[in-house]
């Protein structure tokens, strides 16, 4: 996993406020409110106004079928498309 940590300020409403801003790379699982996660990314941001995480959801990756399948219907839309308009 990879992280990184950048520290900034912010003025908001004529306020200047310091930010801690965490990115996290990687697989890793982590606790939501509505139970556990697995993610491939999170952004954690923290401030004395309050604490935001941002994470992104781990997607297995698809089968072989799924791929073909997908790649089949993108080539009929294309082929479908390109007759429409009188190109093919």
């Amino acid at each position: 996993m990879r992280e990184t940590v950048e520290h900034t300020t912010k003025v908001i409403g004529g306020k200047e406020y310091a930010f801690v801003i965490t990115r996290q790379e990687g697989l890793q699982e982590i606790e939501t409110p509505k139970g556990r996660k697995l993610v491939e990314s999170v952004t954690i941001l923290e401030s004395s106004l309050g604490r935001s995480l941002c994470y992104t959801v781990a997607r297995p990756a698809p089968s072989p079928e799924e791929v073909e399948r997908n790649r089949r219907n993108l080539q009929e839309v294309c082929a479908k498309a390109l007759y429409e308009q009188g190109l093919w």
